[in-house]
């Protein structure tokens, strides 16, 4: 996240580029105004919700999240690239909140979905070099190379899209990659701006997060 010194919002970086490459736009200090005064009035709405029941509130993001993605012209299938049955992101270490685990703990159990210990033990000994090309690199929830817990992905997962060539995303080949092409929105990158510094809080290695709920 990077901080605008002209108003006290934090911005996810994605935002920040997306503001600093439009000359237009920066220069349009009405504009800029009104991007900060539009998160910070999300934010001040998210924390309402947060204090009353942060789980709903979490996956009422989640579910703003995916009417972005079917309702942008950013996230239109023909600027897309990644398809159903695609999985090289599921294959890279990510991080993930409390409450997001919690989110998946419940999802899981409620759906029959087993988290295994054994594995993710097995995950948790592994830097990220090894884990890269271990045995263990796959998410403990892709089941057929697509994701049993599709509802409730953490928002590392739910904001990755690209535009580029999906072979690009694998990892073991092709780790720090710089073609690979991020698809991003300007209202999804407001929406996370308000968000992310309270439901990514104490984040860590999603191995690690779920070995409460583990069996």
């Amino acid at each position: 996240m990077n901080n605008s010194h002209s108003e006290s919002v934090l911005v996810t970086q994605e935002l920040a580029s997306i503001l600093s490459n439009n000359p237009a736009v920066t220069l349009n200090i009405e504009f800029t105004s009104k991007v900060y005064e539009t998160i910070s009035d999300y934010r001040s709405q998210f924390l309402k919700n947060w204090h009353i029941n942060k789980k709903d509130a979490a996956l009422d993001i989640f579910r703003a999240m995916d009417e972005l993605i079917r309702t942008s012209k950013s996230f239109k299938k023909s600027v897309i690239s990644c398809r159903r049955g695609c999985s090289f992101c599921c294959r890279i270490l990510i991080n993930i909140s409390e409450i997001e685990a919690t989110i998946l703990a419940d999802y899981c159990q409620e759906n029959g979905i087993e988290i295994s210990k054994n594995y993710l033990e097995e995950q948790m000994r592994l830097d990220e070099k090894a884990f890269l090309s271990s045995k263990v690199s796959r998410c403990i929830f892709l089941k057929d190379h697509e994701c049993s817990v599709y509802a409730v992905r953490p928002l590392a997962c739910r904001r990755y899209y690209v535009k580029s060539d999906p072979q690009l995303c694998n990892a073991r080949k092709f780790l720090g990659n710089q073609q690979v092409q991020r698809v991003t929105s300007f209202e999804m990158e407001m929406l996370l701006s308000a968000v992310i510094p309270t439901i990514s809080q104490g984040q860590s290695r999603m191995s690690e997060m779920l070995m409460p709920y583990a069996l």
